[in-house]
């Protein structure tokens, strides 16, 4: 059981490090698709004219993807027509006619089902009094020459609010360029848009383009599904070329080209993960390897009476060492089996994605097979090795190499990781490409872990040995087991360093996913300055409830001598309450900065503007806008970041009202502090024009920001297969004690100890060792995430800089892990205990 169990763990690492890599890129792409419009990385050909045979022939050829594919969707548009509103002026406007398949149910109210002749119309068209039901609108078109060569009336069915841009709805975003205006002025309103049916397109006398697109369906593609999906897709636009009447005048094509970049960001990611996780399975597969050669030994001493007597035969120790391994092979396979099955039920469950590749499962079932052929191999090696020991065993003398300070080969290694992280920084993903992805560097973490657990390791087994008669002022059962642990004060000192290496494992992971998550959304909330930034204009106040979480800003461009600088205005009232802060980003406090410039009293107009200077210092107080209006302020105050700072760049924060009293022509945007998802809805229901919506994720690429927490959860696994492992040593001890164990049972039942009196001893044997290791692993773990996060962080250039976050859940998993280890290590001591017969005991036979 024993070796069945170590081979299982040994396979599950083998087995887990290609499939968790599969998942990783599955999820990677599914990741990405889920944060981009679809249609841009889908299959786009545009048309010109109506083309129903060309689109009947299109979607014949999509029908052996369709398992990868969202339905087809075809976008009928007759653009730039002149309409008649029937304005007293004569004035026409200009809009575009649009039938898109599902549009009724894609609006962000109910409207109407749309009719022969009938449009569906912005309510915002036609100002001042807008558009309503019932109106009717004359749509015209004219020829090159400007002749006039349609026309056709049309009754407007029902209106529609306007459709949210930037960004838009997964719906819209393949005809966005149809709904944004021409400026980012929040005011300015895009070209309107009538919805009307196929038909009526279709029979429209003008320039008319098809736009007919199928969109990946993201939800079960794997990596090598995309790739796949990328290739056909190619494949079906280059047969498009040659039997569509392709029509790139109001649109471009788009082909497989921009899934196979989604698909090579996704490979970067598993970069990044395969780059953590090197160190971690090279640790995971020794530890396997350690542990197999442990069990193997005392496999070799439960057969030592046969394996004696066949040695006295003649049988050579390589026979011997093939017969203990062929005595296992049963063991070894069912350890391959469950170990493979267990790493892909776990991946499958409980990774970042349940896809997996084929080539994945098939190089799991190949490195398992390998495992397989390891592990007899090794049996067969330590067995020899052990069987050469039972006749004619040379006499144990205390070897020369006790003296040889191995502590200091981690120790060193852990220090030229340090300097090669330090001078690396940590693994940096821009786009499809990985930068810094150091086998040596990304070590440094789990060799800052195990250096110091090697430098202890002399001194724990002193101290114990030293200790070996503690204890005799403790209650006997106590007592008992407490000398039982310290009469072997080498498995003891392991079973404790070996219990740190697994709490410091675990607690570094937990540490550094938290840490790298708080980092980037500190960095995004520095780049935009809250939670939610939108440009806005015309407004001095906010509607509630966003006057409690909000604050109006305001931008500008302006040159200190020769150095340009950005112009932030803010209003003191306000700011402190949309904003988050860190206390080291300045000397003074936010409340301190944001009073400095505050000025009650704008027509006092004072001769220097108070400021608050960020990132650098400025070569003249006079600054110039770029209409060369000067104003001098008052540096008053540093800071070395600031909501709405941009790494690079000379930022000035005076008051928004002084920044406008001195000429200095700016663009205003909300910032709002957690706000609802809706957020930009209400607003506008609030009559407040808001554009271009930015959340913190907009920020920084969101699949590179998960790698990041997939790649840590990498040394979540090794903290749970160390922990196995110490499980599985623990029960190796237990199972080495029994004899002496089970004799120490039978005499003191016959003195009174009680069964609660053996589990206490139990508890005071196993506990001491578990308990004091994670104390020590918790500590080391903190203290190497101390020292790494910084070096890790693979946005250093970024303000702020990266710092620990400690939840105080870190340690639960931990806490809980020694409990459950020390409860079912009890249970299986107490049974060994109470299943031993009392004449075998006294025989020597049990």
């Amino acid at each position: 059981m024993a070796v069945a169990a170590i081979v299982a763990l040994g396979a599950a690492c083998l087995a887990g490090s290609p499939l968790y890599l599969s998942s990783v890129g599955s999820a990677a792409v599914q990741n990405e698709l889920r944060h981009t419009c679809l249609a841009d990385v889908g299959l786009v050909v545009p048309m010109g004219g109506a083309q129903p045979d060309s689109i009947a022939r299109l979607k014949k050829m999509v029908e052996p993807i369709a398992a990868h594919t969202q339905p087809s969707v075809v976008t009928r548009i007759a653009p730039n027509l002149s309409v008649d509103t029937g304005d007293p002026t004569g004035k026409l406007i200009r809009a575009h006619l649009v039938y898109r398949d599902g549009q009724e149910q894609n609006l962000l109210r109910t409207v109407k089902p749309v009719g022969d002749r009938e449009v569906l119309a912005p309510e915002w068209m036609s100002p001042p009094a807008g558009t309503k039901p019932g109106d009717k609108v004359t749509l015209l078109s004219n020829d090159n020459n400007g002749k006039l060569m349609w026309t056709r009336t049309f009754t407007v069915v029902d209106t529609y609010p306007r459709v949210p841009t930037r960004p838009e709805s997964s719906y819209w975003c393949g005809v966005r360029k149809l709904f944004r205006s021409a400026s980012n002025d929040p005011a300015d309103p895009p070209t309107p848009v009538l919805l009307t049916t196929s038909d009526d397109i279709r029979k429209a006398e003008a320039f008319r383009v098809v736009q007919w697109e199928v969109r990946p369906n993201p939800a079960g593609l794997s990596r090598h599904d995309a790739s796949v999906l990328a290739d056909q897709f190619n494949a079906i636009a280059k047969e498009a070329r040659h039997s569509v009447d392709v029509d790139e005048t109001f649109d471009d094509l788009i082909d497989g080209e921009p899934l196979k970049a989604v698909v090579r960001h996704a490979g970067a990611s598993t970069e990044v993960v395969a780059g953590t996780m090197a160190p971690v399975r090279l640790v995971g597969l020794l530890s396997a390897l350690s542990l197999l050669g442990s069990a193997t030994v005392l496999v070799t001493r439960e057969r030592q009476r046969e394996l004696r007597l066949r040695l006295l035969k003649g049988q050579s120790p390589w026979s011997l060492g093939l017969r203990v391994a062929c005595g296992t092979s049963s063991a070894v396979a069912a350890g391959i089996v469950v170990g493979g099955l267990l790493a892909l039920a776990a991946v499958r469950f409980f990774g970042p994605a349940s896809e997996l590749e084929t080539a994945a499962v098939r190089a799991a079932i190949e490195y398992t097979l390998v495992g397989a052929v390891v592990a007899f191999v090794l049996i067969a090696i330590v067995a020899s090795s052990r069987a050469r020991t039972f006749v004619d065993g040379r006499l144990r003398r205390r070897s020369w190499t006790r003296l040889v300070p191995w502590e200091l080969v981690p120790v060193a290694a852990a220090g030229l990781t340090f300097a090669r992280l330090d001078r690396i920084g940590g693994i940096q993903q821009v786009g499809a490409k990985v930068a810094h992805s150091d086998f040596w560097a990304q070590s440094f973490p789990l060799l800052a872990i195990l250096a110091p657990l090697a430098v202890l390791a002399r001194p724990t087994i002193a101290l114990l040995r030293r200790w070996r008669l503690a204890g005799k002022n403790m209650p006997p059962t106590v007592m008992t087991g407490l000398r039982r642990s310290l009469a072997e004060p080498g498995i003891t000192a392991a079973v404790l360093l070996a219990t740190a290496l697994a709490a410091g494992s675990f607690t570094l992971s937990q540490l550094l996913t938290d840490s790298a998550a708080a980092q980037l959304t500190e960095k995004a909330a520095v780049f935009l300055g809250s939670n939610l930034q939108m440009t806005t204009r015309d407004i001095t106040t906010l509607p509630a409830p966003f006057d409690q979480t909000g604050t109006i800003v305001t931008r500008s461009q302006g040159r200190s001598g020769s150095q340009s600088v950005d112009l932030l205005g803010i209003d003191h009232t306000t700011f402190a309450r949309a904003v988050h802060w860190r206390d080291d980003a300045s000397d003074r406090s936010l409340a301190d900065l944001v009073d400095a410039v505050g000025v009650d009293d704008v027509s006092a107009n004072p001769p220097a503007v108070p400021a608050i200077v960020v990132g650098g210092t400025l070569p003249s107080n006079v600054l110039k806008s770029l209409l060369l209006k000067p104003m001098t302020v008052d540096p008053v105050a540093t800071a070395r970041w600031f909501p709405g700072f941009h790494n690079g760049a000379i930022m000035v924060i005076v008051d928004k009202d002084l920044l406008q009293a001195n000429g200095f022509s700016s663009s205003a945007e909300i910032w709002l502090r957690d706000p609802p998802i809706d957020a930009e809805t209400q607003l506008a229901d609030a009559g407040v024009l808001v554009r271009s919506p930015r959340d913190l994720s907009a920020v920084f690429d969101v699949t590179s920001f998960v790698t990041v927490r997939w790649a840590f959860a990498t040394l979540s696994i090794l903290g749970v297969l160390v922990g196995i492992v110490v499980l599985l040593a623990q029960l190796l001890v237990l199972d080495a004690r029994r004899q002496t164990r089970q004799a120490s049972h039978v005499l003191t039942t016959r003195m009174g100890l009680t069964s609660r009196g053996e589990a206490i001893g139990l508890i005071a044997e196993l506990g001491p060792a578990l308990v004091v290791g994670a104390v020590v692993g918790v500590f080391i773990g903190w203290s190497v995430t101390k020292l790494s996060v910084v070096r890790l962080d693979s946005l250093r250039q970024l303000r702020p800089p990266a710092r620990v976050i400690a939840h105080p859940s870190a340690g639960l998993p931990v806490l809980v892990g020694v409990l459950v280890s020390l409860a079912v290590l009890v249970i299986v001591g107490f049974v060994m205990i109470k299943r031993t017969r009392a004449i075998e005991v006294m025989r020597g036979t049990a």
